[in-house]
This record gives structure tokens, C-alpha cells and sequence, in this order.
């Protein structure tokens, strides 16, 4: 294998845009997997790492989602063998997939479900375990009313999807374009509310569970009287400003934060892995219990696709996911 690989890295020299280069391949840890990236997907958290990279040297390759074949394995890895299908979010602390070669930790990758394309399955990882931890390991979800504000964007998606699974559960997603209604409606919203119009005349009847996937500071202080006693709210994207929680005091909400970093970046014991979710998934998608929510595919991985991918999502218009595809 050659010693070089190509990436697309962030051009310092000429105001943080991207730049296509040859950089060393990545060093493969005895837990990790070598992985030939053969398709990828962008996501909001490229856009936040790029503005970090200004205060932060060490990060110079984007990209999370990504699909590929394994092409190495360390000493330690037992479950994947060289030449399997991978599909996986990765580690916000190590490189990232937009290359052409990605190291990774084993226990964080699913085998890539069968009846989709590489770039279909690349759409899924980051967002889907974002939801399933949300729904499962956070809230605890088996019943109630489910608010989603941001329904049609990545994670709102799976939010949708995975949802729509628990029978008892009513989802009411937020959107405030024809197409985007009309998406989350398709994925398994029972109701869709415009965002951009005031919320309480929308919602006549109390939400137990409400998750802030974009534009969170607003919402959250609109949220309290519209929630359930004891009901949960959730936030997955950073806020602008400090919050004042104490408006959740009376109806003794929760505020969960959701980051799916977190096991990546601490490896906490007794909870399911990452692999282990992705695989799951994987079954139900090929058993076509949920769909890739990859909505548009720019072609190959390289600076100018990867920038033009930014700025759709800098626009704020984007249903699904944006993926990239080398094959």
C-alpha cells in the first residue's frame, strides 16, 4: 500500500476553505480498522469543526459519515475481517473521511446494509445513532407525544423513522417548506406544524418529549408551557447563549443533551456500542423497515464537492442528507 493517500484538507493559507492534497495515511491502532472510504456525507458538525479548526492546528481533515471495505485490521479486532462492508460516524478526536483511507475503532463500525448503495448507507450513521440514543438510551421512549423541531434535516429523519416504530408514540414534526412537510409526512410524521409560525396555537394538546434539532434558543424558552409535567426536552446542536433553565422548574422537566461523540470520546462501560447499533440498523434497513435518508448525491469526494456541500447546508434548505460517492 502506498505510504500517501489523497484528503481533502483545510487550506489555512487561503481564509479556512479546502484544498485537495496527498497527506501520510493514518496509523492503524490495535483496535482499528483501515477503511478504503468509497462514500461519505456531510453533516452540520463539518461545518462547527471548520470554524474550530481557526482556535485548533490539529484539525485538518472533515467528515464523520462515511461507507467503505476494511483493508486492514488490528491485532485486537476480532468481529470485522478484511474485505467487509463498513459503514460508521467515526471519532470527532481522530481524522476524518473525507480521504481515501480512514482509520477508525472497530467497536464503532456496522457492516454496511446489503440493498443499499455505499453512498445511501454513508447517509445514515451520525444521524441514526444520534436518534437511537436519543430515543432509547435518553428518553427512554415507549409512549407519548414526540415533538420534533427541525423534522426534514438529518437527524430529524431518523427521529421520524425510528419513532414511527413504537407504536404508542405520537409524532409531530416541524417544517416550514412544502417540500420538507411533505418529506417528513413520508417518512412517518403523523402531523406536521410550521416552526416559523407560534407554536402554541399548534399545539393545543401537551408534549411529552421534545427534541430541539436546529435553532434551539428560541424554541426553548417557547417550550415549557407546551410540555407535559415531567416531560423531557432534549437538544442535540449547541446553543447560541447560557439558557435559563428555570422556567423547566414547575412541570419538573428534563434537559437532556445528546452527543454522539460521547462514547466515542469516553468509552463508558455497560452501554451498547456504536458497532452494535449500526448493525441492528442495518438489519432493518435491509428488512425495509427504514429507508436511507440520503436525498442527494454530489458526486465524488473532493474539495470542491465537499465546499459545495457546505454552503447548501450554510443556505438551510437541505431535506435528508448530502452524501458523496468515489465508485
Amino acid at each position: 500500500m502506498a505510504e500517501l493517500m489523497k484528503a481533502v484538507i483545510i487550506d489555512r493559507e487561503n481564509g479556512f476553505g479546502l484544498k485537495d492534497a496527498l497527506v501520510p495515511l493514518p496509523e492503524v491502532g490495535e483496535h482499528d480498522v483501515l477503511v478504503r472510504v468509497e462514500a461519505a456525507a456531510i453533516n452540520p458538525a463539518d461545518r462547527r469543526l471548520l470554524m474550530r479548526a481557526r482556535d485548533n492546528t490539529a484539525i485538518s481533515i472533515l467528515g464523520f459519515d462515511a461507507c467503505g471495505t476494511v483493508v486492514q485490521r488490528g491485532s485486537a479486532v476480532q468481529d470485522i475481517a478484511v474485505g467487509d462492508q463498513a459503514y460508521y460516524a467515526g471519532d470527532v478526536s481522530r481524522a476524518g473521511c473525507f480521504a481515501e483511507y480512514q482509520a477508525v475503532r472497530a467497536d464503532l463500525v456496522g457492516i454496511k446494509p446489503k440493498r443499499l448503495s455505499s453512498s445511501e448507507a454513508a447517509a445514515m450513521p451520525l444521524t441514526v445513532l444520534t436518534a437511537w440514543e436519543l430515543l432509547h438510551e435518553q428518553f427512554r421512549l415507549e409512549r407519548g407525544r414526540l415533538l420534533i423541531m427541525g423534522g426534514a434535516g438529518g437527524v430529524g429523519s431518523q427521529l421520524i423513522q425510528l419513532a414511527k416504530r413504537l407504536p404508542e408514540v405520537e409524532i409531530i414534526a416541524s417544517a416550514s417548506r412544502a417540500q420538507s412537510r411533505d418529506w417528513c409526512l413520508e417518512l412517518g410524521a403523523h402531523r406536521v406544524i410550521d416552526h416559523s409560525l407560534p407554536l402554541a396555537s399548534q399545539l393545543p394538546e401537551a408534549v411529552s418529549h421534545a427534541v430541539l434539532a436546529s435553532h434551539p434558543d428560541g424554541y426553548l424558552k417557547a417550550l415549557p408551557p407546551l410540555m407535559q409535567p415531567f416531560g423531557h426536552i432534549a437538544c442535540i446542536v449547541p446553543l447560541a447563549a447560557a439558557a435559563d433553565l428555570n422556567p423547566l422548574m414547575q412541570k419538573s422537566l428534563s434537559f437532556h443533551w445528546e452527543y454522539m461523540f460521547t462514547k466515542p470520546l469516553f468509552r463508558p462501560v455497560g452501554r451498547e456500542t456504536q458497532g452494535q447499533i449500526l448493525n441492528r440498523i442495518s438489519r432493518w434497513l435491509d428488512e425495509g423497515l427504514l429507508r436511507s435518508t440520503q436525498s442527494q448525491c454530489l458526486g465524488a469526494v473532493c474539495a470542491e464537492s465537499v465546499q459545495q456541500a457546505l454552503t447548501l447546508l450554510a443556505q438551510g434548505n437541505t431535506v435528508g442528507k448530502l452524501t458523496f460517492s468515489n465508485t
